[in-house]
């Protein structure tokens, strides 16, 4: 059998007859390796595999494009991420800049609108709190300002009390402190702020600066806090937190920094006799509360005077006189609202009581009395005196500052500080029956004070200054001889 070439002729290049696959061309010499026309020029390479080409390759091939890598879900996630975020950033891109001078023109433009939205801030801002401080207005001073130093002096049933600008606590006279009497003042305390001296017994009291009621002297109705048959001789606590305390005809009255008054001691009708929730039919050392939103209390044997932070005065115990201003003599064992209506709803800044009379200053420095307000008619006797159970203004004598009231007188001082006296007995210089007019006593006086029968003013620069009786050494002067004009109390040296 003939071979291939013979049946079917001279095989085309390239191809095998035997396999039939494609054969490796034969290159040209000093040719590179590639396609041959028949004609002889070289074919460019397209870097496609040739047809049917099988063995070594003539040539290197190079594929446009690399092999197609399969991802992985995670590199998806990861690309498309990526994607995106270049996208969003795209998106984000801020134009370009305006020229210098349209963002100059802009701004300009802007600022009235600016200066326009800021002064409309600030007034809202104003309006606010102007509305938030009249609505919820600052508390009283009195509750602010806890303990003050405006009761400095205190002269009670023998003795004297001072507490001078060191907050140094004096005592002279019979105040029991140390069961000795002394006619010269005798260091007590330190840091003291209020003190106030009892005129029914030797008992005293003082508020030191951080609010606790010390007492010492006469308790035998329980008026230091406890019950002795023997005087207490140095100070001890009573009760804390507290602003202000009336010694009372040895039922004191104390006021808290809460604004709550309290009571113990004897069971005066100044005390009341049904307090509410508690027995008070007898001697008491438990402090019992009598009422809240209490700004002032005065007391005397025979009724209290409780001034609220409402400006309204209530009142308690006998009204044989008309001291509680209700408008007639019935008594009153509990609080009772009084009728102040001709004090034309003026501020009271000071308020004191004597057995069966009542006295109240106003913020206008104008005298009110009622009970047998004695005060009200100089130059008649006590006992010629018609009661009145309404306040009646006291017309001799204006620009009060102050009052405080003895056994048989009393003592005014004046804004200008000038202290007027009128009245019988030792304080205002007279012995006879009848009450006098106003006599002025002295001048440049910042706070006075009175017990029974002997009376204490300290003067702007200082200095304490006494008159009245002298039996136990409560003028402090080194004596015991009464005085009827004022003398400086004598101090120890430093």
């Amino acid at each position: 059998m003939s071979d291939g070439h013979a049946i079917f002729g001279p095989s085309p290049a390239g191809y095998s007859p035997n396999t039939g696959t494609p054969c490796r061309p034969l290159p040209c010499p000093g040719t590179t390796p590639g396609l041959v026309r028949p004609s002889g020029n070289r074919l460019p390479t397209t870097g496609k595999r040739p047809p049917f080409a099988t063995g070594e390759e003539p040539f290197p091939f190079r594929f446009p494009h690399p092999a197609k890598k399969f991802l992985s879900p995670a590199e998806k996630r990861k690309r498309k991420r990526q994607n995106d975020v270049s996208l969003e950033k795209k998106k984000n891109r801020l134009p370009d800049p305006e020229p210098r001078d349209q963002r100059i023109t802009a701004m300009r433009n802007r600022l009235p609108v600016l200066i326009a939205f800021i002064i409309v801030c600030i007034v809202v801002i104003l309006a606010f709190l102007l509305r938030s401080a009249t609505d919820h207005p600052p508390e009283k001073v009195e509750n602010a300002q806890e303990i003050t130093r405006d009761t400095r002096l205190a002269a009670g049933l023998k003795h004297s009390l001072f507490i001078d600008s060191e907050g140094r606590l004096w005592a002279w006279g019979d105040s029991r402190y140390r069961n000795r009497s002394s006619a010269t003042p005798v260091k007590v305390a330190d840091n003291a702020c209020v003190a106030a001296a009892g005129d029914a017994s030797r008992t005293s009291f003082y508020i030191d600066c951080n609010g606790t009621l010390y007492g010492w002297g006469d308790s035998q109705a329980g008026q230091i806090g406890l019950f002795s048959d023997t005087p207490v001789i140095e100070p001890m606590p009573i009760m804390s937190d507290i602003r202000a305390i009336a010694p009372g005809y040895d039922t004191p009255f104390a006021i808290d920094t809460s604004s709550t008054l309290w009571t113990w001691g004897k069971p005066n009708p100044s005390r009341g006799e049904e307090m509410p929730g508690e027995e008070t039919g007898g001697n008491t050392d438990e402090p019992q509360k009598v009422m809240d939103l209490v700004k002032r209390v005065s007391s005397s044997a025979t009724h209290t005077l409780a001034l609220r932070e409402d400006r309204s005065l209530w009142v308690w115990g006998k009204n044989d006189s008309g001291a509680l201003a209700t408008g007639s003599r019935i008594a009153q064992n509990r609080p009772y609202k009084a009728n102040i209506a001709a004090l034309e709803s003026r501020p009271v800044v000071k308020l004191a009581t004597k057995n069966l009379a009542s006295f109240a200053v106003t913020d206008d420095g104008n005298l009110y009395v009622w009970g047998f307000a004695n005060a009200s008619l100089p130059g008649r006797r006590y006992t010629t005196l018609e009661p009145k159970t309404l306040p009646v203004r006291v017309g001799f004598v204006n620009n009060v500052a102050d009052i405080v009231v003895g056994e048989a007188g009393a003592l005014i001082l004046k804004k200008d500080g000038s202290v007027w006296a009128y009245g019988i007995g030792p304080v205002t210089e007279t012995v006879d029956g009848n009450w006098t007019k106003p006599v002025h006593l002295m001048d440049d006086v910042v706070e006075i004070a009175t017990g029974p029968r002997h009376a204490l003013a300290l003067k702007k620069d200082g200095t304490v200054w006494s008159w009245g009786e002298n039996d136990a050494g409560q003028l402090g002067d080194g004596t015991t001889c009464n005085r009827l004009t004022p003398v400086q109390v004598r101090f120890p040296s430093p």
